[in-house]
């Protein structure tokens, strides 16, 4: 009698264990949703993490770079223009090597108590730092106020930005771009410098 069981017996004996396979299913379901989600953030995070040490590490060797091309500089100045109303002085810096050639560009000027700072690097030609810089500096005074806006490059692209001070940079209005813009204007000029 044991060994046959009724249909109504066995009925209710496989219900709860249909019951429990389809639940066990259902969290096996959550916990790979929840596996792929926490893989997929520790992606992300990791990424975010790369990019971060990436982004850190240019700046870094850009500003080294900066410093070397700095250090080379011997005369104050190697060509005066004037233009938008002030006389301006410029410093350019070459190292030559190959696609690793460098080139460092400076350029300034002083009017209505401001003293005016561009300065750019170049890395085989294309552009890998632009800083502008403005000094609130009335004659005889000390620096009363500072501003500065940097911008970093890799393959042509803005990938970094930092601004320190009070300036352009809180206008909503202003746009990082020109500061580029305002690069290859010096180079126009640059282009017509006699030797």
């Amino acid at each position: 009698m044991t060994a046959y069981l009724s249909k109504k017996n066995e009925v209710s004996w496989l219900v709860p264990l249909k019951d429990r396979l389809v639940q066990v299913k259902r969290l096996l379901c959550l916990l790979l949703m929840l596996s792929a989600a926490l893989s997929f953030c520790n992606a992300q995070t990791g990424d975010t993490a790369k990019s971060a040490n990436w982004q850190d590490s240019m700046v870094r060797g850009i500003n080294e770079q900066l410093t070397l091309l700095k250090s080379a500089a011997t005369d104050p100045a190697d060509v005066v223009t004037q233009f938008a109303g002030k006389t301006e002085y410029w410093k350019i810096i070459s190292k030559q090597h190959g696609p690793d050639s460098l080139q460092y560009i400076t350029v300034w000027g002083y009017a209505k108590h401001v003293l005016y700072k561009e300065t750019y690097v170049e890395r085989g030609g294309d552009l890998i730092y632009a800083q502008e810089a403005e000094y609130f500096m009335p004659p005889g005074q000390h620096v009363q106020t500072r501003w500065n806006c940097t911008l970093f490059f890799h393959d042509n692209k803005l990938f970094d930005m930092q601004s320190l001070g009070h300036g352009k940079t809180e206008d909503p209005g202003w746009d990082e771009h020109e500061i580029e813009k305002s690069y290859h204007k010096r180079k126009k000029q640059l282009a017509t410098f006699k030797d």
